[in-house]
């Protein structure tokens, strides 16, 4: 049911060869995070291999991660007042508004048909090519003016809003 954990150049992991990679090391350096997301990135069910160059670039998609949701948390903040959800979401998208939706319910049935055979790797990869393509290079580029330029109540803005708020609560959900 489970491969073997091998080393960067795919020899299996033992004390003789002195080539195991201590759980612990990795936390102190990169986190309890980035090791998470190393195990759920890769196929279980064959063998996988771990190295600091690895591990590195996993570091690399947390950071990503990490930095997407940061930039949706800032622009549902107002200052004073955040946007509230119940108060200050539209009710009528734009086409690309609407575009985006479709997407994220598409991902997000996929994701979890993915988890419901507990195929982490290629959820996963699903969930960072919505939020690399459809989220930071399409759709996060188009909003910022309007969440930058705009004035707070504008109609254009609160829908970036809203569906950033929308984005956000399901991809917490699903990466959780």
């Amino acid at each position: 049911s489970h491969g073997f954990i091998l080393d960067g150049k795919g020899q299996k992991m033992s004390k003789s060869l002195g080539n195991g990679i201590d759980p612990n090391k990795i936390i102190n350096v990169y986190g309890a995070d980035v090791l998470r997301l190393w195990c759920a990135t890769v196929d279980y069910q064959a063998d996988v291999r771990i190295s600091e160059d690895l591990v590195k670039k996993v570091s690399d998609t947390y950071r990503k991660i990490r930095n997407t949701f940061k930039f949706m948390l800032a622009n549902l903040s107002d200052g004073d007042e955040s946007f509230d959800y119940e108060k200050d979401a539209v009710k009528e998208f734009s086409t690309l508004g609407n575009y985006l939706l479709a997407a994220l319910e598409n991902t997000k049935n996929q994701v979890i048909s993915y988890y419901d055979k507990y195929d982490f790797s290629n959820a996963i990869s699903t969930l960072m090519n919505f939020l690399t393509g459809d989220c930071s290079a399409l759709y996060f580029s188009i909003a910022k003016d309007p969440l930058y330029c705009n004035s707070k109540n504008d109609q254009l803005r609160r829908e970036f809003q809203t569906i950033i708020y929308l984005i956000l609560t399901t991809l917490a959900k699903l990466f959780a």
